[in-house]
């Protein structure tokens, strides 16, 4: 399979892709990869020091190819994997963790790849998840499986990201019928998971005051996952506020923050824990395309947000001319949340995905008409 999928989805590296409008003044990329054949996936990555691309490209059905290139270089090679890999981790300077998910049972699975292939480590899952993190300073892998018996279980396991030796013991969080898990700081409820699976942000029961003969305020707090100590737990006061949070939390979970657009829609929101401020984009945010803003964590002191110009936007439709649909790249300052923008490109009217590391970003060009997988992926410098 490898011989003829090999030939069928060859690689070219081209300068630049056609664009529909200011060619002329939009950055030139690095390097833009393609196949002759089916299209490049959802999962890509680039590697910490932004001198490396890992990507799949595939039919969606028949097989697929793992690439590992160096940015501007030759290709260190290819290898088969699986048609489904939702995601890809780089482990060092040439291995890569990829991430298989299976359709049918929603599990995923995980297979240390290299130059010339598969590794000799031995492989993850099935699990709920798989992701890479920092355990007390060490780089590792994460598994994470949760199950319904009589009650919910979470399981975790750890390995070194460089040895794949065991981290420490499995660990087993069961919940009771009540749904809280027992520790001797107090019970606790799960409410979402941050930082790879070694950070859980939990609720627990309020003490009962004696005094007043009432209970008090539920707590908040912080569940050091791998320790299994319970931390920096405070009353919640405003339970209204906490519950809007909580409840954008679980549908990011395991983010350590994350960036959503208001109800009304009037509001790009920044949240971390229990924190949520409002960013503001130099141009006014009724001109993106509102379902389609990206973001990613870049570091402690920034957060990388992408929106797409709507060219049907309300100002545009009211002077009957539409927009450039150019897809902007804007660098926030954690501290500041101010605004510098740090790419700006032709969109060609498709949708985008992009990940950045090492001062440089890939972008994906969307399929047209087609939720998975591009055209095109391109390497740019990142202002």
């Amino acid at each position: 399979m490898r011989t003829s999928l090999a030939r069928c989805l060859t690689l070219t590296a081209l300068s630049a892709l056609p664009t529909l409008a200011h060619a002329a003044d939009a950055p030139q990329p690095l390097a833009t990869y393609k196949t002759e054949s089916g299209f490049i996936d959802d999962a890509y990555t680039v590697r910490d020091d932004g001198k490396a691309v890992a990507y799949v490209t595939t039919d969606g059905a028949s097989g697929a190819l793992l690439h590992l290139v160096e940015i501007g270089g030759k290709e260190k090679g290819t290898a088969p994997v699986s048609t489904h890999v939702s995601a890809i981790h780089w482990l060092g300077p040439e291995r890569v963790l990829v991430v298989a998910r299976d359709p049918d049972k929603q599990t995923v699975t995980a297979q240390v790849f290299g130059p010339t292939g598969a590794g000799k480590e031995k492989p993850l899952g099935p699990a709920t998840d798989i992701t890479v993190t920092t355990i007390d300073g060490k780089p590792a892998v994460v598994s994470y499986t949760r199950v319904e018996k009589k009650t919910l279980e979470h399981t975790l396991a750890a390995v070194d990201r460089d040895t794949w030796k065991p981290l420490g013991k499995k660990l087993v969080l069961r919940e009771d019928a009540e749904g809280r898990v027992p520790n001797k700081a107090g019970a606790y409820k799960i409410l979402w998971w941050r930082d790879g699976y070694t950070v859980a942000a939990v609720q627990q029961a309020g003490d009962f005051d004696k005094a007043k003969d009432m209970r008090r305020p539920e707590r908040f707090a912080r569940l050091d996952v791998w320790k299994n100590q319970v931390v920096d737990a405070k009353e919640i006061e405003d339970v209204l506020g906490f519950a809007k949070v909580a409840l954008e939390h679980k549908q990011h979970d395991n983010a350590p923050s994350f960036v959503y657009v208001s109800e009304d829609r009037k509001q790009l929101l920044y949240v971390d824990a229990l924190s949520e401020v409002e960013l503001k984009l130099p141009k006014p945010l009724n001109l993106y395309n509102l379902d389609a803003v990206q973001h990613q964590l870049l570091d402690e002191n920034r957060l990388i947000v992408a929106a797409s110009i709507d060219p049907q936007n309300p100002p545009a439709v009211a002077r009957k001319k539409s927009d450039l649909d150019d897809l902007e790249v804007y660098s926030f300052d954690r501290k500041s949340y101010t605004a510098t923008l740090a790419l700006q490109l032709p969109g060609e009217s498709r949708p985008t995905s992009f990940h950045t590391a090492g001062g440089r970003i890939a972008i994906l060009r969307k399929s047209k008409g087609f939720d998975r997988g591009g055209v095109a992926l391109q390497i740019y410098e990142l202002k």
